[in-house]
């Protein structure tokens, strides 16, 4: 029964940091926190689900994956440079309190990366995984990824095979049949068993491989990403991911039970987040990223990783490191996830806060925005999120011969809707400076269709702020998000199934 004392604090935990207004992840921690001192151990169903629950995630981060994208000058360079700039530091300093050098670098790097789930799971939450600083962060962890790999592999707990040379060849030429599995499993219920399949199926290649099984999961929605399925894809296993992913957060609170050390030390490394944040923003400021996904993207990589426990622990198995630092290093990634979620729900407002002085340091060849609108005297009416929702508002503009511009995003989003034969930018809409580096006197209207709520008001927000005269027109799914839509300055708010409901009836009447 310990399965349901766990859920029961968890759901508790979880209200109270909703009344608190932090994230809610933040109380799934807390839960296990409460679950660690009072003796309770991890069980065999919540590791296993605790493990789904990442695979399940990082499969949706593969969905947004484009190579193309991610495997730039910014992400080798700028995530090269800080990996190799913080293990030197964490080096140095080991080296300085006497430690052996070899265990001092498996140190160093262990907490020089960051946390692939944690930062999947604040991009998704902002529906950021396809925006450039998005694009950036993903492809930097994967970098620091391949680099924990091989770390575990140091550590003595893992394997090189040479089927490991197969598999991207293997899974790149697999491609289309899985593709055309998932268009001829009809049924949602089929599609969710497939989905469910694909994922463990790649994550146990992997893993056999001497891999890790959370870059098999990655690598299978890479697969997806672009089918003309994947919006119902992500929907078939979001309930089921989130689920997953609260036995994720109440593990990792069990395993972070400090003695007063270990608190002591953990302490001292939390000292350095801010510092890791900042060299990531000089360095990727530095590369001619733009100041504001720079920003974003240092907040979003401000955490240890999952794999720091996972090499603590293998390092312990292996002699290389004592029970002491592993005892360290859980109790700072648990306070670093702590530190970050909350972090990353303001990262917005803090970028807004600190914007004007960023901009006094900004280098020669860096944008304010990573890219432009064009010239906007060719359109009159501009449509904010090409998914279904802006896709049909889009269309209908368009069928009364209206001039009208789309903008998205996620690139992937931008070229489906481009292929359809709409117009369509890749930009970040809530960027205020998008809006405020042009004339939009010509702008009649602007339609908002993000299904994030603090990015439709983000969105108002920065283009009333730019012209008060644009009439702004968005959706909301209930009476509170209307008044904070028409408290941020939206003329016309839709309450989407009001509408919907209205609609019906019309047609009925019509029909008859």
């Amino acid at each position: 029964m310990l399965e349901l004392t766990w859920l029961i604090l968890a759901y508790g935990c979880g209200l109270l940091a909703q009344q608190c207004r932090l994230p809610i992840f933040v109380g799934y921690l807390l839960a296990g926190w409460v679950l660690g001192f009072s003796g309770e151990s991890v069980t065999p169903l919540l590791e296993h689900a605790s493990m789904l629950g990442v695979l399940f995630l990082l499969f949706t981060v593969g969905m947004h994956l484009d190579l193309g994208n991610i495997m730039t000058r910014v992400v080798w360079a700028g995530g090269g440079l800080h990996l190799l700039l913080s293990t030197l530091i964490f080096l140095i300093t080991c080296l300085a309190f006497g430690m052996a050098w070899k265990p001092a670098l498996y140190l160093g790097v262990l907490l020089s990366l960051s946390s692939t789930v944690i930062a999947a799971k604040n991009l998704e939450a902002r529906n950021e995984l396809g925006a450039a600083h998005g694009r950036a962060a993903i492809g930097i962890l994967i970098l620091q990824d391949l680099v924990a790999v091989s770390m575990l592999a140091v550590a003595g707990t893992t394997h090189f095979d040479p089927l490991l040379l197969l598999l991207l060849p293997a899974a790149l030429l697999g491609r289309p049949l899985l593709r055309w599995l998932a268009d001829r499993s009809h049924a949602p219920d089929l599609l969710l068993v497939y989905i469910t399949a694909l994922v463990l199926g790649f994550a146990a290649w992997f893993h056999a491989a001497g891999i890790s099984a959370e870059l098999g999961a990655l690598v299978a929605g890479a697969i997806m990403a672009g089918h003309r399925r994947s919006d119902e894809l992500s929907g078939q296993i979001w309930s089921l991911k989130e689920l997953l992913l609260v036995a994720f957060f109440v593990k990792v609170g069990m395993l972070g039970l400090p003695s007063m050390d270990a608190l002591y030390w953990a302490g001292l490394i939390l000292l350095v987040l801010p510092f890791k944040a900042i060299l990531f923003y000089c360095l990727l400021a530095l590369l001619g990223m733009p100041r504001r996904s720079a920003f974003i993207t240092g907040a979003t990589l401000t955490s240890y990783s999952e794999f720091t426990l996972v090499g603590g622990l293998a390092a312990h198995s292996s002699g290389l490191l004592s029970a002491d630092y592993v005892s360290v290093l859980a109790l700072a990634t648990v306070l670093s996830f702590a530190i970050n979620l909350p972090l990353n729900r303001l990262v917005l407002t803090l970028h807004e806060k600190v914007s004007g002085w960023l901009a006094r340091l900004e280098t020669p060849h860096q944008q304010p925005t990573a890219e432009r609108l064009h010239d906007p005297h060719s359109c009159r009416h501009l449509v904010v999120g090409m998914g279904r929702t802006g896709a049909a508002a889009y269309r209908m503009l368009a069928q009364r011969h209206f001039p009208v511009l789309g903008i998205d995003i996620d690139p992937i989003v931008a070229a489906k809707n481009e292929r359809d034969g709409s117009k369509v930018l890749c930009n970040d809409a809530r960027d205020p400076s998008l809006w405020h580096s042009h004339d939009l006197a010509h702008i009649e209207s602007v339609v908002i269709a993000l299904p994030q709520i603090e990015a439709r008001v983000a969105v108002v927000r920065s283009v009333v702020a730019a012209c008060a005269d644009i009439r702004i027109c968005v959706y909301a799914l209930n009476e509170e998000e209307v008044k904070l839509l028409r408290r941020a300055g939206a003329h016309d708010v839709s309450l989407i199934l009001d509408d919907a409901g209205a609609r019906l009836a019309e047609l009925a009447i019509d029909g008859r």
